[in-house]
């Protein structure tokens, strides 16, 4: 706790800390916060949201702080690992802090595995999406797919 102009003690706000030592709350590093307000030591600065502990380390002070990268989010400060965005959305961004950021991808787009940072046409001229199935390519009318054709993200229409 700091003291206030008026002699009260007031918590540290979130992403501070104040040890014994220190006149004042300290900030954390850039790619930390707290989570909660009132920390007393730097130990208390774990990495913030849209950040993940490099290389699968713990995610206190002593330990680097990395983004998470493109198609994945990250909402929870000391976290050690990202989120991967749902089948069918995307998200071309580093450091994304929310599940919202994650968009659905369009009609004739689709995002064929979790965590994409891109949505992309269907691999075949013949292949749509379906509203509300957005992970998957379907055929359009009046063709069907090769069962003995190539495999990913879209059939082969025929």
């Amino acid at each position: 706790h700091a003291a206030s102009a008026n002699g009260t003690c007031v918590a540290c706000p979130a992403g501070s800390y104040r040890t014994l030592q220190d006149l004042g709350c300290r900030s954390c590093p850039q790619d930390r916060t707290t989570a909660a307000p009132g920390a007393t030591a730097d130990t208390a600065c774990v990495c913030a949201p849209g950040y993940r502990a490099a290389m699968g380390g713990s995610a206190n002070s002593t330990e680097a702080c990395e983004e998470c990268p493109a198609g994945t989010y990250q909402d929870i400060p000391g976290a050690t690992t990202c989120t991967h965005c749902p089948l069918g959305t995307a998200q071309p961004s580093t450091a994304a802090t929310m599940a919202a950021q994650c968009t659905l991808c369009g009609v004739g787009l689709v995002a064929a595995e979790a965590g994409s940072p891109t949505c992309a046409p269907c691999a075949d001229v013949e292949a749509i999406t379906v509203a509300g199935i957005y992970g998957e390519c379907f055929c359009r009318d009046g063709f069907f797919s090769d069962p003995e054709g190539p495999s990913g993200a879209a059939k082969e229409c025929l």
